[in-house]
């Protein structure tokens, strides 16, 4: 499949990105709204399209068979052949060449550090009108291990800066971005309680 037969498939909804920090696990083990989660996400629930960018080799121990096995509706990735034994549709998708764009350019999704940044563009680009942020965190720890410090601390600043650019960008084409994390130390972005969130896509 390709990306341009999901474009507007969410025209005026809300979508929640999903990553892996600990302020995930709010969202329980069956989340009532469109998800897009990264990576291993499926530890705690399969969500509506999962999105993996990395190389199998790059999951340590028992990370990759959350992948393979994942219940989501579609696979998004622009690597096919390192998906394993996934048996849901995978969806190609192509990146920009340029690192922290925050424009979708000849079909092809902007992408900066961290995979939630790509997937906050992809639900753009579905026509969510409101897009959640949660488990992306950049504090100590992800939702299932006691693991230490996250590898990308160092880069917060501009990590924290490029999501607000994605934002505004988003923003101009009608679509609001929102942290719905309580702990995230991201602060470009307007946060939002899970509470508010639910009783607002009610």
């Amino acid at each position: 499949m390709k990306l341009e037969e999901f474009k507007n498939r969410h025209a005026g909804e809300s979508v929640v990105v999903c990553g892996l920090g600990e302020s995930v696990a709010n969202l329980g083990t069956q989340p009532r709204f469109t998800t897009i989660g990264v990576n291993d996400i499926g530890r705690l629930f399969h969500p509506t399209y999962l999105l993996n960018v990395n190389n199998r080799s790059q999951y340590k121990g028992d990370r990759f068979q959350y992948i393979e096995n994942s219940q989501a509706k579609y696979l998004f990735t622009h690597l096919p052949g390192e998906q394993g034994n996934a048996q849901i549709p995978i969806v190609k998708i192509g990146v920009t060449r340029e690192v922290g764009s925050v424009e979708i350019i000849d079909g092809k999704l902007p992408h900066f550090r961290n995979s939630p940044y790509m997937a906050v563009a992809l639900a753009g680009y579905m026509g969510a009108r409101r897009i959640g942020l949660i488990g992306v965190d950049f504090t100590d720890n992800h939702f299932w291990i006691k693991d230490g410090t996250h590898r990308l601390v160092g880069e917060l600043d501009r990590i924290d800066q490029k999501y607000g650019e994605l934002a505004a960008h988003l923003k101009k084409q009608g679509a609001e971005v929102f942290n719905l994390s309580p702990i995230s130390r991201l602060t470009t972005l307007p946060k939002m309680t899970l509470e508010q969130w639910n009783a607002e896509t009610a």
